[in-house]
């Protein structure tokens, strides 16, 4: 069994929702609008940031959510909560996640 192709498959309660607010200001009258929840439940101050980052376009609140997703399953996989990440060595042991595969914070 594979553990990396293992942990890739579990969501960690994590996923990536589609909302659509009404937005009258708008020329289509609705916003289209992507969150991250966790158990089902909005992660408060990721989806704020998600918000701040889409104000223009929504394609880019879908590619920073897929992208943070990752970031945060990852987390989820090594037990870190993502207000913990304060050490170099995490983001470096992520780089190295993407580049080869699963590896251990030092």
């Amino acid at each position: 069994m594979d553990l990396n192709n293992n942990r890739r498959k579990n969501t960690y309660g994590l996923k990536v929702e589609q909302s659509i607010k009404k937005a009258p200001k708008q020329s289509t009258g609705e916003l289209i609008q992507y969150y991250i929840t966790e158990d089902g439940l909005p992660m408060y101050e990721v989806n704020r940031w998600i918000e701040t980052i889409s104000f223009n376009s929504y394609l880019t609140g879908e590619a920073y959510s897929y992208a943070l997703l990752d970031f945060l399953r990852f987390l989820k996989s090594k037990e870190i909560h993502y207000k913990k990440v304060q050490s170099k060595a995490v983001i470096e042991s992520y780089v190295q996640f993407l580049l080869y595969g699963d590896t251990e914070i030092t």
